[in-house]
C-alpha cells in the first residue's frame, strides 16, 4: 500500500502507524480518539516493537490523533475492497 503523505516532515512510518491501529483496533478500540489514547497508554517496548522509532532525546511517543486521522483519511482503500481484483 503507497503512503499517500509527502516525504515531509513525517516522522512514523506509515507500517508502524497501521500497526498501531491494528494493536489498538484488537484490543477494542474503534474511533480514532480511542486508538491514539491506546497508543498513548502503550509503553516504550510495545511501540518499538510496533515499529515506533525513537527519538534522539531517546523518547518514544504513538502517534497523535490527528496524525492517525489524517493517514487514515488518506489512504486510498478502495482497490482493497474490490474482491474481484486479482492481485498477483
Amino acid at each position: 500500500m503507497p503512503d499517500p503523505r509527502s516525504r515531509w516532515g513525517r516522522w512514523y512510518s506509515l507500517t508502524s502507524i497501521l500497526l498501531v491501529c491494528a494493536a489498538a483496533a484488537v484490543s477494542g478500540a474503534r474511533t480514532i480518539d480511542e486508538l491514539a489514547e491506546w497508543g498513548a497508554r502503550a509503553d516504550a517496548g510495545l511501540l518499538a516493537a510496533l515499529g515506533v522509532r525513537r527519538h534522539l532525546l531517546r523518547w518514544r511517543h504513538a502517534p497523535s490523533r490527528s496524525a492517525i486521522g489524517r493517514v487514515l483519511e488518506r489512504l486510498d482503500t478502495d482497490p482493497h475492497d474490490d474482491p474481484s481484483r486479482k492481485t498477483p
